[in-house]
């Protein structure tokens, strides 16, 4: 990540192809699962760590809409402020996508829906405990080479914050890691990432706090120079795919 804020910083051409490898919100599997492949294979990556869950237990909205949609397999879900209802086409990845999507989309917080949507399910048990890195383990990503950025502190859609708010989770972030990890937080990656979650004022606040590239979660190849390093797009890879795969999504990406 270091070097990619280089290129940018100079925003000259560059006669190569390179990669960054990225994970985000902090889930513990980042230590105990990627960290010792990356190390056997001496490459290192960069976590957006969003600091609200470092060493938390309580279940994200996230994983609580994939939680609920996989115990009670719903036929289709519509919330009260939902345009469209959701079908289950009895593919279980495409309908959490979708119904997280709908959630992500909606005026409403995502806590609100969460609430609406338990009681559409008659849920009323607990949650599974989550298991997120604490800060011993983002010390011993640094250790070994890693590299953190920012992910906000509260994992918030940022489009929906106030001007306070927004502040807050950008600034808080940043500072919670600088100070109990003695590391330099240059890099931020967006909660949710699609287009709608950030916008001018979010990109001012990072320039404000200090932020030299922000990352995005849409599909598309980053070419240098850059007109907007707070606008860096990324590939999601997603659970069993190929490297066939891999190069078909490469192949037909968008050039940025």
């Amino acid at each position: 990540m270091s070097a990619l804020s280089e290129y940018l910083r100079t925003n000259e051409a560059i006669n190569e192809r390179v990669m960054c490898i990225t994970f985000d919100d902090g889930y513990i599997d980042n230590y105990s699962n990627a960290l010792p492949i990356l190390k056997s294979l001496n490459v290192t990556a960069s976590f957006f760590i969003a600091t609200g869950l470092i060493g938390n237990t309580v279940v994200p909205w996230w994983d609580k809409v994939a939680y609920l949609l996989k115990t009670y397999d719903p036929k289709a879900i519509k919330l009260s402020e939902w345009s469209e209802k959701v079908i289950n086409q009895h593919d279980g990845d495409h309908f959490i996508r979708a119904v997280l999507a709908s959630i992500k989309h909606c005026k409403s917080t995502a806590q609100e829906q969460i609430k609406e949507l338990e009681a559409y399910l008659n849920h009323s048990g607990l949650y599974p405990t989550a298991e997120f890195m604490d800060w011993s383990h983002l010390q011993a990503l640094i250790d070994n080479g890693m590299e953190l950025g920012a992910h906000s502190h509260n994992h918030d859609i940022l489009t929906k914050l106030t001007t306070d708010e927004l502040f807050y989770e950008l600034s808080h972030s940043k500072a919670l890691l600088e100070s109990n990890l003695q590391c330099k937080i240059s890099a931020f990656s967006y909660p949710v990432g699609n287009r709608s979650t950030y916008d001018d004022n979010v990109v001012d606040g990072l320039k404000n706090n200090g932020y030299e590239l922000a990352f995005n979660f849409q599909s598309g190849i980053n070419q240098l120079p850059s007109s907007s390093p707070y606008d860096l797009h990324r590939f999601p890879i997603a659970p069993g795919m190929s490297e066939a795969d891999l190069m078909q999504m490469f192949g037909y990406a968008r050039k940025f």
